[in-house]
């Protein structure tokens, strides 16, 4: 699984050591639809392997993000990266079932 560095004082993500699925194009797109979904800019920069998103003018996509990680962390939810047929990579949160 990918690893971030949140920065809550000047709202940066620094998304790195990305899972072998997922390259800094695949980051990007999913960024990109939660973007899209809160109608916020996506002001970021992208290296071969990391990425880093300025939030600091998106409330809606900042909480977004951190709901999110904090569900995963509490246990909540369960990142999941999945390969479509057509080749593409689909990221997304699920919830945890139980545990058996």
């Amino acid at each position: 699984m990918s690893k971030a560095i949140v920065r809550r004082e000047t709202r940066t993500v620094t998304y790195f050591d990305l899972a072998p699925e997922a390259s800094p194009d695949d980051v990007l797109s999913f960024l990109r639809l939660v973007f899209a979904k809160t109608g916020e800019e996506l002001r970021f920069e992208a290296g071969p392997d990391y990425v880093s998103v300025d939030y600091s003018d998106a409330p809606k996509a900042w909480g977004s993000i951190v709901e999110g990680m904090l569900a995963v962390r509490e246990g909540k939810l369960a990142p999941q990266v999945e390969q479509a047929p057509d080749g593409s990579i689909r990221m997304s949160l699920r919830e945890r079932g139980p545990i058996n």
